[in-house]
């Protein structure tokens, strides 16, 4: 019996049309990414297992693809561990390498392995495949393109202003429009987990802070709850996340609240510094606002965080970009005080955004414009050098493979929209002649051979 084909839930295969689509998205971001001085690089799809581990909190861990040992290294495993119920270690004793969760960390891992061979500070850009053992749902897939931008080296807060600019200059060549940069502060975190008094619980916190949008204020109270925070630590809390307003408003309001509080401070000097620098400039596409809420798990950011949202009236996902400052991940291999701040692009999101909107230019197909039928080899063969001298000038076209119908042939023409097919049979052949048949208005005309290449120019 044979089996019928299909792929692992989480993914997704591409076809001609959905990849023209994606490689129109790519070389928009890629184009961007470059004007504003970030150079590419591409790392390994795996890394060793405690290059990722330990970086991403609990939740992010639980998610990692772990890449079983193969051979003589598979025998080396914890079966004791396995006998005591000690699932965690049995499964660390059976990988050794892991597929890569996101972009960040490889990027921490590649920086302090290279940090003689760069400059800093460090801007790079990066378009590959991660992996994560999510629930697969709308929007997410397990394995994924991911479109990074960070720059390493540099505590300036200019680089958050220049992420913020970047965020427009995209959305506006994709003529993208209501799109929210939602920022916070992990500082004016730590202040407000002072502020109630949880200071000890402030991972718990800012997870449950974080399934705001999901949960909503109900859903987030019965988690603390749940995690034994006091009512009076709650009642505290609800006055933050009810917090609404202008941007202003609401920096006055953790001001007056947090006045005590030298780590909230700092993060609140850091959030008007950069609303006041992207203030001056006129943004058409996006809007800059202070959520409060805002947490992103991710144990490694320490300053700014930011989400980019879409208006939540045409889309039911979550956000299309994230990213935040982090100080202290190329700790981890050795390079101290090393700060970065970068952005991830949710490439497959984006693109959802285009099709449903119908942005992407009508004309991406770089299927081939010119057809030859093929009539009789003897005759093909003459005209190969023809179709040689026309794919030199850029133009796409090919040969029918084989000696068929005529109708096969234009229904081939029609399957694949190649707009003109060119005719030259025994007949045309002896007259020096060739005969061009617009596929879409069905209309045929007649042209001397020697003007053949200037008259299909002049259709392309």
């Amino acid at each position: 019996m044979s089996l019928k084909p299909s792929i692992p839930k989480g993914t997704k295969d591409y076809l001609p049309d959905n990849l023209h689509k994606r490689n129109y998205l790519k070389k928009i971001l890629r184009e961007t990414f470059e004007i504003f001085g970030f150079l590419p690089i591409e790392t390994p799809s795996f890394e060793r297992n405690e290059t990722l581990i330990g970086k991403y909190g609990e939740h992010g861990d639980r998610l990692i693809f772990k890449i079983l040992n193969s051979g003589d290294k598979l025998k080396k495993a914890d079966i004791k561990s396995l006998e005591k119920e000690d699932v965690i270690r049995f499964s660390n004793s059976l990988s050794e390498k892991a597929l890569r969760y996101d972009l960040t960390v490889p990027l921490a891992r590649f920086v302090s392995q290279h940090r003689n061979e760069i400059s800093f500070p460090f801007r790079r850009y990066q378009m590959q495949n991660v992996w994560r053992a999510d629930r697969p749902q709308k929007g997410r897939f397990q394995e994924f393109l991911q479109c990074d931008v960070d720059i390493v080296g540099s505590k300036s807060i200019l680089q958050e202003v220049e992420i913020i600019l970047m965020c427009e200059n995209i959305f506006s060549r994709l003529n993208l429009k209501n799109i929210s940069v939602n920022l916070n502060h992990r500082k004016i975190l730590e202040g407000v987990a002072i502020f109630i008094g949880v200071k000890d619980k402030f991972l718990k916190l800012t997870s449950s802070l974080d399934k705001l949008d999901k949960i909503g204020m109900d859903g987030v109270i019965n988690e603390l709850e749940n995690q034994e925070f006091s009512k009076r630590s709650i009642d505290l809390l609800i006055p933050f996340l009810d917090n609404k307003g202008s941007f202003k408003s609401k920096i006055d309001f953790l001001s007056r609240k947090l006045k005590d509080i030298e780590v909230a401070k700092e993060g609140l000097d850091d959030l008007f510094s950069i609303y006041s620098k992207i203030n001056k400039f006129k943004l058409n596409c996006i809007s800059v606002n202070l959520d409060i809420n805002l947490a992103r798990g991710l144990d490694y950011y320490t300053g700014l965080i930011l989400e980019v949202v879409p208006d939540k009236g045409e889309f039911d996902f979550g956000s299309i970009a994230g990213g935040g400052r982090y100080d202290n991940l190329t700790d981890f291999f050795g390079l101290k005080d090393t700060s970065g701040f970068g952005i991830s692009f949710g490439f497959d999101r984006i693109n959802l955004m285009l099709e449903k909107l119908k942005l992407f230019p009508k004309d991406l197909s770089k299927s081939s414009k010119v057809m030859f039928v093929n009539f009789e080899d003897q005759i093909t063969d003459q005209y190969l050098q023809e179709i040689l001298k026309l794919r030199e000038r850029g133009v796409a076209c090919e040969i029918y493979p084989t000696k068929s119908k005529l109708k096969k042939q234009l229904d081939y023409a029609n399957q694949r929209k190649i707009p003109f097919v060119i005719m030259i049979g025994s007949d045309e052949l002896s007259k020096k002649e060739f005969v061009i048949k617009n596929m879409e208005t069905g209309t045929q005309s007649v042209h001397k051979s020697i003007n053949l290449i200037d008259e299909i120019m002049k259709l392309i």
